[in-house]
Parts: structure tokens; C-alpha cells; sequence
């Protein structure tokens, strides 16, 4: 029991200044973020913490490709697989928008597909934290010049979510470098976007 709270304890301290990060870049705009105490460095060091814990974790609990010793404090990682990866997914999302908040997009994109992993395969995704998620990995994605894998998204929201977000679809084509079908297909989106708007507000008025 003492070492669970230990350890739970352990990973809290980890946690707190990448949510933290998260507090003050939600609190404040992008010029005034820009001249806070919250300097890319930090959030830099802190998403690189976070990676290194995780790599840490992992070979802990599912072992390594070199021969360790197998010390008794892995067996606890070990014996508690679940409850580590539970308490990884509750602060992917301060770590995502860490991430992309100084061009991580690698790490912002890898922490966006676990954290659809592990909800997703529970059934426990909120439609908030779910949306934010999608759209912080599409963001990632394009940066990175990722088209496929954006359309794998389309895809997989369309086909298992029932979600047909054509907007993914614009994306696609900017991270494949289509900019003029890209720009097309964001002008559609927002002319049916504003359209949808414009008829429920009419009806609103009846």
C-alpha cells in the first residue's frame, strides 16, 4: 500500500509542471504567452521528461530487448501495468497541447494516438477531450507532412464513429502540399458550416 502511494506521489511530481503549462497557456493569448514565464525551453524540458518517464515505464513493465536484472521495483510496474497507463492517459492532453505549443508535433502526435487508443478501447472518451484530441493530431499531422495517416483518421472516424468530419478531409490535401484544393475544401466546409448556422438561427426566430 505504501508503495503505491509512493508511487502514485512520484508521478504526480512529474505531472504537476506539465499541467501547469497547460493552466497558464489556456489562461493567456498567444502575444501575451509569448512574454510569460512560460519560455519554450521549459515546456521543451518538460515534454522531454515526460517522454523519457514513459520509455522508462514501459521497459519496466513489458521488459527490454537487453538482458536486465529484474529488480523488485519492477515488479511493481509490472503487477500494475493498467493503473500506470491509466494515470499516463489522464495528463496526455496537458502534454499534447505542451507539445504542439513548441513544435513537438512528434511527441503531441504519439501522445494524441494513446490517448485515442486507450479511451476509445474503454469507451470512456469524453466528446470534449475527443474532439480536442482529433484536432490536435490532424494539427500535428499536417505539420509533419503526414497526409496518410490523416486519411486513415477520416476513415476511422467515418467507419467506426459514424463521424463524417469533411474538414479532415482539407487537411489531407494541405499536408500532402495540395494548397489550392486544400484552400477549395476549407471554403466549402465554412460555407456549409455558416449555411447549417444561418437555417438554425432562422428557425430559432419562428
Amino acid at each position: 500500500m505504501y508503495i503505491v502511494i509512493f508511487i502514485s506521489e512520484t508521478l504526480q511530481f512529474f505531472a504537476c509542471p506539465i499541467d501547469n503549462n497547460r493552466k497558464k497557456v489556456e489562461a493567456s493569448s498567444s502575444e501575451q504567452t509569448n512574454c510569460s514565464s512560460t519560455s519554450p525551453s521549459s515546456g521543451e524540458i518538460n515534454v522531454s521528461t515526460d517522454i523519457a518517464l514513459q520509455k522508462c515505464m514501459y521497459n519496466a513493465y513489458e521488459g527490454a530487448a537487453l538482458s536486465l536484472p529484474q529488480l523488485p521495483k519492477l515488479f511493481f510496474f509490472i503487477t500494475n501495468k493498467s493503473t500506470c497507463c491509466e494515470w499516463l492517459n489522464r495528463f496526455r492532453i496537458p502534454i499534447i497541447l505542451t507539445a504542439l505549443r513548441n513544435g513537438q508535433y512528434e511527441s503531441a502526435a504519439r501522445n494524441s494516438k494513446q490517448y485515442l487508443l486507450h479511451t476509445c478501447s474503454l469507451g470512456q472518451a469524453e466528446v470534449s477531450e475527443f474532439e480536442f484530441v482529433i484536432i490536435s493530431f490532424v494539427q500535428s499531422l499536417i505539420k509533419l507532412h503526414n497526409s496518410m495517416t490523416i486519411h486513415g483518421i477520416y476513415v476511422w472516424l467515418k467507419n467506426i464513429h459514424q463521424l463524417d468530419w469533411s474538414w479532415i478531409q482539407a487537411c489531407e490535401h494541405e499536408a500532402a502540399g495540395n494548397l489550392e484544393q486544400a484552400a477549395y475544401e476549407y471554403k466549402l466546409f465554412l460555407y456549409e458550416h455558416f449555411k447549417s448556422r444561418s437555417i438554425i438561427n432562422e428557425k430559432k426566430t419562428r
